[in-house]
């Protein structure tokens, strides 16, 4: 609860941050990422891939490695947080850099995919979808009630 920002804007209601820093590679992208890695060993699925410029790239390299899988990280020439092109390089996932913008190696990334033997585990897999809305759940669980608003980060949305 931070009741003195609040307060220095005037405002007459309660509204509580949750910290998403402590989840294993201090993003909230381990939410989605950790269901949709779970669900791809699940089918047989031994590489998963994504492209990235930062805390998806670190997500699914942690969560492979755990998974004892492969990951491949396409990454927009020098366009990644160095940060976390650290933590993908730790886990053991074999990243690409490319010319283009994100877009473009999130294109690939889909051809790569497409016959489903890698599976995405960007935010167009659904399953990332699915593991992400756990903070919903656990805020629920707090207030011991849904809030009226929820905000939250989405960085590019996924």
């Amino acid at each position: 609860r931070v009741p003195n920002f609040v307060e220095a804007i005037g405002g007459e209601f309660d509204l509580y941050l949750k910290y998403e820093g402590l989840n294993p590679t201090a993003s909230f992208k381990d939410r989605g990422m950790t269901m949709a890695v779970t669900k791809a060993k699940a089918r047989g699925v031994q590489v998963i891939a994504c492209a990235s410029t930062g805390n998806t790239s670190a997500s699914a390299a942690a969560y492979a490695a755990r998974a004892k899988m492969k990951c491949v990280v396409l990454i927009p020439e020098g366009k990644i947080a160095r940060g976390k092109l650290a933590q993908a390089l730790m886990y053991g996932a074999t990243t690409l850099q490319m010319p283009g913008n994100f877009d473009d190696a999130l294109s690939i990334v889909r051809e790569l995919c497409a016959d489903g033997v890698v599976e995405v585990v960007n935010s167009i897999n659904p399953h990332r979808i699915e593991g992400q809305k756990t903070a919903a759940f656990e805020i629920c669980d707090a207030l011991g009630d849904a809030p009226d608003m929820h905000v939250l980060p989405v960085g590019n949305a996924g």
